[in-house]
């Protein structure tokens, strides 16, 4: 029986539920035949609601449960997959054919379609429902090919790698292995409904642990929380994440959570994104980076964003199609670049994002880009409580340009000097700051004794190489992620052999020409950088600090802390640059010390501005939702009408004013 998928939609999904049954062929209207069954058809129908709402959108087989899975499993974000594609389809056919869709409308009806697949599945499907039981996990633990991956771990000196190893061949086997199809564990676990972490701390290792300082313990626990813990040491670690948890509940977390209310309140000034073209000729250029090693490609966190097309000499947008970019610097449209829009809290749709599209009327869009990027940061500060990953430290990566003076050991946590041609002298001067306690080495007969981040811990140190009249320094940054470098003992054995002197600027100059050759001198504590020192740095460069303030008012500071907010966010995560442009924005001033704290716009100065500044500075409403309000309640800088912002906030302080100068701009 073959039925069209056109006539379906003229049914309710309650209708079908209740006419169909068994196997039949739908047509859809690009052409293309699908063998499928009632179920399939009932899922569908749920999101082809979209379809019935817009009739003149065709229904093709891209737009069918079969397609969105491709041969897949089902999980739990496959019916968003499905709405996102079905909605975008609906919304580009309309915008071919000349005709306007109601995006707020649509996505009330992906949230309402959500509801309803949830209430439906919870109702009608109970005896559907998968369970599991430890029988499922000792078949897997028995299972031959699983057994020979935990073998490969039951040596002494269980290094990261191999533990890294067997997680991937765990992982491979978990999704890949037909013979253990059946197990609804696995099925779990391939469905999405088991995430793959816990399933490898439950059935692996689990590997090793961080302590509260995040240094990480010498030797892993290769117990695994399926079968426990055999032995004291294990037991013993793993309780350090109970401190760890308490930690985070008792300090970090709430840092970060008041560093996201004063963030909310400082881009609030960026009011409102305007479906024009304002037509500004500055740009943002950005190279379109393909994936590389441990980190994603550009590409995908620059849809949607207007670029010159030097080709085509247009500005459009840049989609899914323009793949072939990938590695090429393009000239990016950004509020950065200055909008022209004559609003002076407001911005153009072009300068902003395609995304434009879809923000529902009377979005603040600098409180949704703050609020979006600090749900994630406060969510990964949550995360601090419960993660259970095998802990590991980011390992040295030099840049080439180092590699004659300086490189990463064998163990990628050490560094060695580069060897030498003969009868070039090479020496370390380092600073005293970076120097503690070092004359004890001349007290000491075994330095083995002495913890080495005692007697050091460099940032920064300068190599001097001398060979004759001819003399060459470099500066070498050393410290990666808070985690600052010490001085290894067969190097601190050397020192107390050797001696050292002190330079007129009261600095440590160690000969180290004659250290063996290949081996370490400085190394890193094993440390994890986690996830609350990542929002706390992300916090801290948005902010910024009174000594930051000569940078941050350098000419190009908006493109330069705009690179920079990218980088160190989409190390880790994954956020669009337009998001992240309008939190920079919503930061940016005219000119700090003219004590002009407005939003720049195009033919205005520009600069970075400090947070503790920027949100008294503007307003008198943000200032007393900031901190220290008696002082601004009873400032009268405040209630000087010279170079002010309105905001949100104002109308806890002028309600009338501020409620007819938001009418008379079309704002709520």
């Amino acid at each position: 029986m073959k039925l069209s998928a056109r006539k379906l939609l003229s049914a309710s999904t309650q209708e079908l539920k209740e006419k169909l049954g068994g196997n039949f062929i739908v047509v859809f209207e690009d052409g293309v035949e699908v063998e499928t069954c009632d179920i399939e058809v009932i899922y569908s129908s749920y999101v082809w609601d979209m379809f019935r709402q817009y009739p003149l959108a065709p229904i093709t087989s891209k737009h069918f449960i079969k397609a969105i899975l491709g041969g897949k499993p089902a999980g739990s974000g496959t019916h968003t997959k499905f709405m996102r594609e079905v909605l975008w389809h609906i919304h580009d056919h309309y915008q071919t054919i000349g005709l306007e869709v109601d995006m707020e409308l649509l996505s009330k009806m992906v949230v309402n379609i959500s509801n309803q697949i949830y209430n439906d599945g919870t109702l009608e499907l109970p005896e559907e429902a998968l369970t599991t039981d430890f029988l499922d996990y000792i078949e897997l633990a028995e299972y031959p090919p699983m057994v020979k991956i935990l073998q490969t771990l039951e040596k002494p000196n269980v290094t990261e790698e191999d533990i890294d190893a067997a997680n991937k061949a765990a992982q491979d086997l978990f999704m890949k292995d037909k013979g253990i199809s059946h197990n609804q564990l696995i099925q779990a676990v391939r469905s999405g409904l088991v995430r793959m972490n816990q399933m490898l701390q439950c059935t692996v290792v689990r590997g090793f642990v961080f302590n509260v300082n995040d240094r990480i313990f010498a030797e892993p626990s290769l117990g695994n929380f399926g079968r426990g813990y055999k032995d004291w040491y294990s037991a013993f670690i793993d309780s350090r994440t109970i401190s760890v948890s308490l930690n985070s509940s008792l300090k970090l977390l709430p840092d970060t959570e008041y560093g996201s209310r004063k963030l909310q309140i400082l881009d609030m000034t960026v009011e409102t994104v305007y479906d024009t073209d304002c037509g500004s000729q500055e740009y943002l250029p950005y190279l379109i980076r393909p994936d590389r090693p441990g980190r994603k490609g550009d590409f995908n966190n620059w849809l949607g964003k207007y670029f010159l097309d030097e080709e085509q000499g247009v500005v459009r947008e840049l989609t899914n199609k323009d793949t072939h970019l990938i590695g090429k610097t393009l000239q990016f449209r950004s509020v950065l670049g200055g909008c022209k829009h004559p609003d002076p809290h407001g911005i153009c749709r072009v300068c902003y994002s395609s995304q434009a599209k879809v923000i529902p009327k009377h979005t603040n869009i600098g409180h949704a880009s703050a609020a979006y990027l600090m749900q994630i940061l406060v969510q990964l500060s949550l995360s601090t409580k419960h993660v259970i990953n095998s802990a590991s430290a980011k390992k040295i990566s030099l840049s080439d340009s180092y590699s004659q003076f300086i490189k990463a050991g064998s163990d990628g946590y050490s560094y060695v000097l580069a060897k030498q041609p003969k009868g070039k002298t090479v020496e370390l001067i380092v600073h005293p700051s970076n120097v503690g306690d070092i004359a004890i080495l001349g007290k000491t007969k075994m330095v083995t004794s002495l913890v080495p981040d005692q007697i050091s811990e460099i940032s920064y140190l300068k190599l001097k190489y001398t060979k004759g009249e001819d003399v060459e320094t470099v500066d070498v940054m050393v410290e990666l992620e808070k985690r600052k470098a010490s001085f290894t003992h067969l190097a601190l054995s050397y020192i107390r052999d050797n001696g050292f002197t002190r330079d007129r600027d009261g600095n440590y100059v160690f000969d180290f020409t004659n250290f063996p050759p290949g081996q370490s001198f400085l190394a890193l504590p094993k440390q994890v950088f986690n996830t609350s020192d990542h929002a706390a740095a992300i916090l801290t460069l948005i902010q910024g600090a009174a000594n930051d303030r000569k940078k941050r008012a350098s000419e190009d500071s908006l493109a330069t802390y705009f690179h920079e907010l990218y980088e160190m966010v989409n190390e880790k995560l994954d956020v669009s640059a337009h998001i992240l442009e309008i939190i920079v924005y919503g930061a940016s001033v005219r000119n700090s010390d003219a004590g002009d704290f407005r939003l720049p716009k195009a033919g205005t100065s520009a600069e970075m501005g400090i947070l503790s500044k920027t949100v008294p500075g503007r307003s008198a409403g943000p200032a007393m939702a900031f901190e220290r309000h008696a002082g601004f309640i009873f400032s009268t800088a405040l209630f000087s009408p010279k170079n002010l912002s309105s905001h949100l906030f104002d109308v806890f302080v002028m309600p009338q004013e501020t409620v007819l100068d938001r009418r008379r701009r079309g704002l709520r």
